[in-house]
């Protein structure tokens, strides 16, 4: 799923690169945001587009924040533990 996660990333990134003006392109952001809602908020395909070094390197710009977001609501799932939990977020800044 990471890799759906990145092919719509790159997908909406070409669109608004080729569109330029933000409402050329918003309407077609929209249809795309309207039809991967159900699936793009699930924290652990955000983990794993995040943590797939050909995606995070490969991706322009700075990451989105519903990308980030995703990958801390992973972590903050699978690791109880919120002092372990802290570690992990002071480590991810170094990847």
């Amino acid at each position: 799923m990471g890799y759906i996660y990145a092919a719509m990333y790159r997908a909406k990134e070409t669109i608004k690169k080729e569109l330029v003006k933000k409402d050329d392109y918003a309407v077609y952001w929209d249809i795309i945001d309207h039809r991967w809602e159900q699936h793009r908020n699930l924290p652990l395909h955000a983990a794993g587009f995040y943590l797939n070094p050909k995606n995070f390197y490969g991706t322009e710009g700075d990451m989105h924040n519903d990308i980030l977001s995703g990958m801390f609501d992973c972590i903050e799932r699978l690791v109880p533990d919120t002092k372990v939990q802290e570690k992990i977020i002071k480590e991810i800044s170094s990847y």
